[in-house]
């Protein structure tokens, strides 16, 4: 039963007359008591009327009862009225308030963890061509926060200061987002200071993320879902207002996509190799319309739903070429989900130190692709191979490893591209936790190998002076 403060003091009120006869040295009064138990923050809230008393109901009642005795000058003292040579007594019971930001459940929650306890005024600022979300947040301690979704993200947001108190206008810009982004797609917040990265849910859980594990509890107090809902909002109405078709009849302009140097140079660059594997000079892609990905083994949900999460994304960047899941036991391209014992029979090597493998056959005649055989660890098995990775960065790992698989099936390329020159990509990809997702440079590889005026080329080199050139 939730208790409205009005009807609190009438309760009160009627609880004092009849217990007059009883306890007449009574001086605690509910707002004492209310004041005593809540923490500041929670009491700022009951206040507002953002919480209710419930949770807090059978110590309001044991110190009305006088049963605990505060810290304040309305402290009841407990005196002996048989024996008056008895010194005064003090009965004092432990409140332990809840941490800012967290409910009492919270129990693991530490005082010294970035958190953020409200947002508000979120508006949607952007303008043609440049997105933008603005919020107030009220936070302690928070260096970085960012919003994460399984296939995208938005930028991170970094504090002007870090402080006990924080109060502060957040920009967040989108990466990578579509007008298709849903809530069930939302992942977690996560907030970071230098010691520590604490993730929200949307359930109200928490995970406290370091080097040597995972803290798991319940529960923060955040409005989460507000800012999850607006943000999302914001990506619909960004698309829907910013993309437009203008027909001028009676001719059509078509815009050919063109490439910088840093693109064309990051695709060359992804197939280095000290093996002499990819010392070849030639032009790899899948020429047939239709593609089939084939998925056999033991695999999770998490690993099924990341790898469709991945073809989805492709399909977007290789115009031309449609790439689709299918359930049979051989595709076109076939992914494995097997220990280090079934590799072999998939023509796999069985390394034990390695979590992916894959091999592809070509038809050097017409340049295309046309087989490719993928294995991959299941799930566990990443758990036997990184022992001290967090639930977090084995879940990362997992999705890293997908969808470089996915792209080297279809490009050739194993994603040697340098990291320090080009950043964390999956085709530069230096730890497996930093990159889970196609990012912009990535994708612009794609439509580079998958574009229809180099379709017939024979080497790489020719790629690269066509778009050099255009």
């Amino acid at each position: 039963m939730k208790l409205h403060k009005s009807f609190l003091i009438l309760l009160l009120i009627v609880f004092f007359n009849f217990c007059s006869n009883e306890n007449l040295n009574t001086e605690v009064s509910l707002n004492d008591c209310i004041k005593n138990i809540l923490s500041p923050t929670d009491y700022e809230k009951f206040l507002n009327n953002e919480i209710t008393l419930e949770p807090y109901q059978e110590l309001i009642d044991d110190c009305l009862a006088g049963n605990i005795i505060l810290k304040s000058p309305s402290t009841d003292k407990v005196k002996n009225s048989d024996v008056q040579s008895q010194p005064t007594t003090t009965i004092q019971t432990s409140i332990t308030p809840a941490i800012k930001g967290f409910t009492l459940e919270a129990t693991n929650a530490s005082e010294k963890w970035p958190m953020i306890y409200k947002f508000e005024n979120i508006v949607d600022e952007s303008s043609n061509y440049n997105f933008s979300t603005t919020v107030k947040i009220s936070s302690t301690r928070v260096e970085d926060v960012k919003l994460v979704f399984q296939s995208c993200k938005s930028t991170t947001y970094k504090f002007n200061n870090i402080d006990i108190e924080q109060n502060e206008k957040a920009e967040f810009k989108n990466v990578d987002c579509n007008q298709n982004l849903t809530i069930q797609s939302f992942k977690y917040l996560e907030i970071q200071n230098l010691t520590d990265t604490v993730r929200l849910y949307l359930d109200k859980t928490y995970s406290h993320e370091n080097t040597q594990n995972t803290i798991s509890g319940c529960c923060h107090e955040l409005n989460l879902d507000y800012l999850v809902s607006e943000y999302i909002q914001s990506v619909k109405t960004y698309f829907v207002t910013t993309t437009t078709t203008t027909t001028i009849p009676p001719t059509t302009t078509t815009t050919l996509p063109k490439f910088t140097n840093k693109e064309l140079g990051f695709y060359i660059d992804s197939y280095s190799t000290s093996d002499g594997f990819n010392s070849v000079d030639r032009f790899l892609r899948w020429q047939y319309e239709s593609v089939s990905i084939a998925v056999q083994g033991n695999y999770s949900k998490y690993q099924l739903d990341i790898l469709n999460n991945a073809v989805n994304s492709l399909n977007k960047n290789t115009p031309g070429v449609n790439f689709y899941l299918v359930n049979s036991t051989e595709g076109n391209v076939d992914f494995y989900f097997y220990d280090h014992s079934e590799w072999n029979k998939e023509y796999c090597t069985p390394n034990s130190s390695y979590r992916r493998y894959g091999t592809y056959d070509f038809d050097s005649s017409a340049n295309s692709m046309s087989k490719s055989v993928l294995c991959v660890l299941p799930e566990d098995g990443y758990k036997t191979l990184l022992p001290t990775a967090s639930s977090s960065q084995l879940k990362d790992c997992i999705a890293s490893d997908l969808y470089l698989l996915l792209g080297y099936a279809v490009t050739g390329t194993q994603g040697n591209a340098n990291n320090s020159k080009y950043g964390d990509n999956i085709f530069s990809m230096e730890y497996c936790n930093e990159t889970t997702s196609y990012t912009s440079l990535d994708k612009r590889m794609f439509k580079l190998i998958y574009d229809d005026r180099v379709k017939n080329f024979k080497t790489r080199t020719e790629v690269v002076e066509f778009f050099s050139n255009s």
